[in-house]
């Protein structure tokens, strides 16, 4: 699970999550996977940011998924 700004549960890891615009956004990683942050509104390119199994970070960005 992922949680986002310490509200938003994410338990669907391979689904794109995305913001309705790029911001600062605060994620705990409570899986096992890489948390990949992206630039774009769909996940695509190269990710910014990688959130790691455990990490609770913040970094700018608009949407996320895990790692595969």
């Amino acid at each position: 699970m992922v949680i986002i700004d310490n509200q938003l549960e994410l338990s669907d890891l391979d689904s794109c999550w995305a913001s309705g615009f790029p911001r600062d956004i605060h994620f705990q990683n409570r899986s096992t996977r890489n948390f990949l942050v992206f630039a774009t509104k769909d996940c695509t390119g190269e990710p910014t940011a990688t959130v790691a199994p455990g990490a609770s970070v913040t970094y700018y960005g608009w949407s996320a998924v895990a790692a595969r």
